[in-house]
């Protein structure tokens, strides 16, 4: 399945990348609304704008809710998984922890999500 587009999106948000010198610009991560892509099966695509590729990727769920869960699940992979990331490059709405208010799988990427966020893991 290949996404060209986000649709109509319904969500974002703008998280800062600082760079070497100090200057900031903004990273958005924006969520279009899910869709159908076949009889039982939804898909709900986003897009990282400001790192990596900015490709559109998306998640597919049985229906909407778990396409949209399972979309967060990955963008959060995405975000705490990136070099930005790692460097501890990204704020957002200046919280010095790193905390990016994106949840994700303790199993994968507990090690690298600030402690602040531990209450977003699942």
């Amino acid at each position: 399945m290949n996404v060209e587009t986000l649709g109509a999106i319904f969500a974002t948000r703008m998280l800062e990348l600082v760079s070497a010198d100090g200057s900031i610009r903004p990273v958005w991560i924006k969520i279009g609304k899910p869709r159908k892509y076949e009889k039982n099966i939804r898909f709900c695509p986003y897009q990282i704008i400001g790192i990596g590729d900015e490709k559109i990727r998306y998640a597919l769920g049985s229906d909407a809710l778990q396409s949209l869960i399972l979309t967060l699940t990955k963008i959060g992979a995405d975000i705490y998984g990136s070099p930005e990331s790692k460097a501890r490059k990204l704020t957002w709405m200046e919280d010095e922890s790193h905390n990016l208010g994106i949840p994700v799988f303790a199993e994968v990427y507990g090690d690298v999500v600030p402690a602040p966020s531990m209450s977003l893991v699942l």
